[in-house]
Parts: C-alpha cells; structure tokens; sequence
C-alpha cells in the first residue's frame, strides 16, 4: 500500500495544522479512544483505576504516551516520501507493545479515534479525503507494527 501525492499533501497539510495543539490533540485520541473502547485503557499502567478525562490528561504516564504516540505519527509524517525507512522502528515498536496484552484489532480502535481527533481539530477543513488518507497512513503504520506484534519472541 502506498500514498497518492494528494494524500501526501492532505496528511503533511492538515498534520501541520492539528500539530500546533499537539499534546492536546494528542490527548483527544486517548480519550476518545477510552470512551469509545473503555476496556482498553485497563492496558496502560495510567489506566488502573478509574480517573475523570481531565484526571488522566494531567497523569505523567498519560502524558508520556501521548507525546510518545504523537511522535511516533510525526515520525512518519516527516518520512512520509519514504516510509520504509521506519519500517525497522514500527516494527520493533510493535513487538514491544506484545507484553502489555495489545492484540492486532486494537489498532482499528486506534485509527478510528485518531481520525476523530484529526476532525474535531481541523473542523470543516477535515474532508473525507483528509480521513481516507490518514486511515491509509496509519494502516501502514499499524500494519508495519503488527509485524513486530506477531513475531514470536526469541
């Protein structure tokens, strides 16, 4: 799977954009992840008891997961010419995700609160191109990552 040049334009475009509210929008994935798939959150060490959104936006680890996430995307939007040269990284990202219990459907969950974060930020200026396009880019992080989710460990 590979990006058109007009979807490498709509993502670097709108990522731009949803960046100047990094952390913030960051968080937004989180918590629409949590509402939408509240079994989840019981994966993340932050998530062991039952906290409000704004609880969680201000816990540490919280913090630490979503800047690290944020990035991780920011990563592949900066190589997003070449991606493939991040494949060893997401890869190996994903085999570090198998001992907390993440199984491969979770990533759908993922995208979908992704793109609604993608869609509260940028508003009307988020098409249905904008989320086709960054659904394809996150299957191809999310399929690079279940590689590594799926090997066996040595």
């Amino acid at each position: 799977m590979s990006l058109t040049i007009n979807e490498i334009s709509l993502i670097t475009n709108s990522w731009t954009d949803f960046t100047e509210n990094f952390e913030s929008n960051g968080a937004t994935i989180f918590i629409r992840l949590f509402d939408q798939n509240p079994e989840l959150i019981l994966l993340f060490p932050f998530g062991k008891r039952e906290r409000t959104d704004a609880e969680l936006k201000r816990h540490p680890l919280f913090k630490r997961h979503v800047r690290g996430v944020m990035n991780t995307i920011n990563t592949a939007v900066n190589n997003i010419d070449n991606l493939s040269i991040i494949f060893p990284t997401l890869t190996q990202l994903g085999k570090k995700h198998q001992k907390y219990g993440v199984k491969p459907a979770f990533f759908t969950a993922v995208e979908n609160a992704l793109v609604y974060a993608l869609s509260q930020a940028l508003q009307d200026a988020c098409t249905n191109d904008h989320e086709q396009a960054w659904r394809k880019l996150f299957q191809i992080i999310s399929g690079t990552m279940k590689i590594g989710l799926e090997e066996q460990n040595d």
